[in-house]
């Protein structure tokens, strides 16, 4: 009879401890767990962003890449030819200048040159509002940074002994 009646003290000292955790215990984990869904979502959050952020820098800087390698070559295919122009001894230079097709050849050149600075400097505005656009982007996250650690603060999120963010 002892036995039974240790038994029962046991079920209803549980059934005490369950009762004073669903009253208490609960409420607190409960606060706790939602404090972590909002911490997840807004790394999440800021995440996706970066995502964002990190995708679009790189489309611009492989057409970058690309408009700066096409601008190089043909940048390097009019120096070897004017290179090789300037090589020529007087005479060989002479009879080139006199030469009706080295001069279209020459004109072209000059043109090209003319085009390829006329499209550095729209690389170099287009360069301008990529920082521009670059420089807002990273303003926004800091000032995105600054806001959540604002709201945990009000909040008291807290782990341990510290201010989470």
């Amino acid at each position: 009879c002892d036995e039974e009646q240790a038994n029962i003290d046991g079920v209803l000292q549980e059934k005490a401890e369950l009762i004073d955790y669903k009253d208490n215990g609960s409420v607190l984990h409960k606060k706790n767990i939602d404090i972590l869904k909002c911490a997840i979502k807004d790394i999440n959050d800021s995440f996706d962003e970066n995502a964002k952020y990190i995708q679009k820098n790189l489309r611009l800087t492989l057409d970058e890449i690309s408009k700066d390698t096409a601008s190089k070559v043909d940048s390097q295919k009019y120096q070897a030819t004017d290179r090789a122009i300037q090589l020529l001894d007087p005479r060989n230079y002479t009879v080139a200048q006199q030469n009706s097709w080295l001069k279209s050849e020459v004109q072209l050149l000059r043109n090209d040159i003319e085009r390829l600075w006329k499209e550095v400097e729209k690389l170099e505005t287009d360069n301008i509002f990529m920082l521009t656009d670059m420089y807002d982007e990273r303003m926004m996250d800091i000032k995105r940074s600054r806001q959540h650690y604002m709201e945990c603060v009000k909040k008291g999120t807290t782990f341990g002994n510290r201010t989470t963010l």
